[in-house]
């Protein structure tokens, strides 16, 4: 086959290529969402990762077109000038957005690229892009969802109230959704997700009766989050559940460690509640503080806080060590005004001696001064 052949074919080839689907997924906090697409990326490899356009600087090892494209705010202000996005959100001071071309040059190589946006984002995608499969994952139930959030122990009970509540929130938008696949199984779930993709199969639900589940879902939660004893029962879940094992060390772990430097009358903490208060706090911190986008980190901010914790970088206080560090950041603190107000003492009785030395001389003085 000569050189030119070759050519014609290959060419041939990328015309009779199938256009891959745009698949933008969303779904609950907790629902299992990134573990189904990981599974599905996993055993079909023409599924791929849009890769998103930011303003932050690169983290160490980071590959501009690999994790992200890294963009000055001017090339991204001009990007979002010229229609280059899909989608684009500001988080942090800082600018992402889904790049059209790099969607469509996935798209045109055969692949199906997906999407892992919230529901804001999937809209504009679907505005943008009218093609694009819109599919969201729920769970079988409320009781599996509430049990998979305070199961995991890797969040508040406050943490997992808000999640149970963003919940209620996103299935008014559901409706404007291609798809609604149900969550029963991991490979189960991925299986279905790549029928519907490919068209091999219809989906389990009509999208009517997604949605139908979907509310009763959204009224058993309500209901749930309604309830105080409900609420006291979320509290125990996500602290005190002994078969939870992802907190390394574990709570109980990290209580008797900390309490080794105080005393049976007088322990450092006196319950595991303190310690996910601390940890929850630290981590929170690190969050507000921009540190989990200054430096490269894999896992949860709560986990590094539990580390810190346990490597003694980060200290919970007894009541007793709180009182006398108050106490003494009081005494310090009346200490400054104090002396300020010392200072401000010595500086008036100078000003008022300054003023007397300026008073000009009268008459008389002057007549005795010459005399």
């Amino acid at each position: 086959m000569s050189m030119k052949e070759a050519g014609t074919n290959t060419t041939m080839m990328q015309k009779n290529k199938t256009k891959g689907e745009l698949l933008v997924v969303s779904g609950y906090s907790g629902v299992g969402k990134g573990t189904v697409i990981a599974t599905l990326m996993k055993q079909h490899p023409e599924y791929v990762f849009s890769v998103s356009a930011t303003t932050r600087a690169p983290r160490p090892g980071e590959v501009d077109g690999r994790e992200y494209f890294f963009l000055t705010r001017e090339t991204f202000d001009k990007w979002l000038a010229e229609d280059r996005f899909l989608e684009h959100t500001n988080y942090l001071d800082r600018c992402y957005g889904t790049p059209r071309d790099y969607v469509e040059t996935k798209r045109n190589e055969g692949c199906h690229v997906i999407l892992d946006i919230e529901v804001e984002g999937a809209l504009n995608v679907k505005r943008a892009c009218p093609e694009a499969k819109l599919l969201y994952i729920i769970p079988p139930s409320a009781e599996a969802l509430i049990s998979r959030l305070t199961g995991r122990g890797t969040e508040t009970a406050e943490q997992v109230r808000g999640r149970l509540n963003k919940a209620v929130e996103e299935t008014a938008v559901i409706p404007n959704y291609d798809y609604v696949v149900v969550n029963h199984e991991v490979q189960v779930t991925a299986d279905e997700i790549h029928a519907l993709v490919t068209g091999a199969e219809k989906p389990q639900l009509s999208l009517e009766e997604g949605i139908e589940l979907a509310c009763k879902i959204r009224e058993d939660l309500t209901a749930y989050l309604k309830n105080p004893t409900n609420n006291d029962n979320i509290n125990r879940k996500a602290i005190y559940d002994e078969e939870i094992s992802m907190i390394h060390p574990s709570y109980s772990e990290l209580m008797t460690k900390i309490n080794a430097g105080g005393t049976g009358d007088d322990p450092v903490v006196k319950s595991r509640y303190s310690i996910v208060m601390g940890t929850a706090k630290r981590a929170r911190q690190m969050v507000d503080n921009g540190y989990m986008e200054q430096e490269e980190h894999s896992r949860k901010p709560l986990s590094i806080a539990v580390e810190e914790l346990d490597e003694g970088r980060i200290r919970i206080l007894s009541d007793k060590e709180y009182q006398m560090l108050r106490a003494q950041k009081e005494e310090e603190k009346a200490a400054e005004e104090a002396a300020v107000e010392e200072v401000e003492a010595a500086e008036e009785v100078e000003a008022e001696a300054t003023e007397e030395a300026e008073v000009p001389e009268t008459e008389e003085q002057k007549e005795e001064q010459e005399d």
